[in-house]
């Protein structure tokens, strides 16, 4: 019989916690509080352990800001940045309650959202997208609303060339790709749904459109 046992006991609650805040810092976007690419890519290769597949069962969309280039050359980077927040707010309050998404930021003006089990949610997912973007394009940014949006933080009054009550719109422009009964990568669905994305911004912009493979993938070369 054991008389004593000898060991020690250490509290790995504070390794935990700093662990899990080196993840946060690695994987999210740190302006936008969003997924960066690597926590986007880290959803990824968790989805395909849980299914054992690199297929997938979803929807993915891609979003740009319609002319984001313009923000930054005129109103200078500190504007820019503060219309990627308001963007990407935007997404986080259409998209967060949809269940099995993520939303992210791939770089840039450019955002993706992830959705699992889409098929069947085509008519919800489009109704989202609509509501979407009616919501950003009615977000006005307004030089005096600019220290209230950003939590305090202060921006250097010579960058903003509008007047106090000049408004600014900001609009988005949505491809959207869902995948099909056939199997679908990740790869796959991203390429089709830029496809959608480069001939939305081709065609007005401030839209969102949907890859359809007669339409769009005819002479494609995506291979799926």
């Amino acid at each position: 019989q054991p008389v004593k046992v000898i060991g020690t006991v250490e509290d790995i609650s504070k390794q935990k916690e700093k662990e899990a805040i080196l993840t946060e810092r690695a994987e999210i976007d740190q302006l936008t509080r969003v997924a960066n690419r690597a926590g986007l890519d880290h959803w990824i290769s968790t989805y395909e352990d849980e299914t054992g597949s690199g297929v997938f069962n979803g929807c993915y969309i891609l979003c740009d800001i319609d002319n984001f280039k313009r923000f930054n050359d005129t109103f200078g980077h500190m504007f820019g940045d503060l219309v990627l927040k308001t963007v990407a707010e935007a997404l986080t309050e259409t998209f967060s309650c949809c269940s099995g998404s993520i939303i992210g930021r791939l770089g840039g003006d450019e955002f993706a959202v992830m959705i699992k089990n889409a098929r069947g949610r085509e008519n919800e997912i489009k109704s989202s997208l609509q509501k979407l973007l009616i919501h950003i394009s009615k977000t006005d940014l307004q030089k005096a609303d600019i220290e209230e949006l950003t939590g305090g933080m202060q921006y250097d009054a010579a960058l903003l060339q509008p007047k106090k009550d000049v408004r600014i719109s900001v609009t988005i422009s949505i491809g959207v790709a869902f995948s099909s009964p056939m199997d679908t990568t990740f790869s796959c669905l991203y390429d089709m749904a830029d496809k959608a994305l480069y001939l939305c911004k081709g065609t007005g912009k401030n839209q969102f459109r949907i890859f359809n493979e007669e339409e769009d993938g005819e002479n494609s070369e995506f291979g799926c």
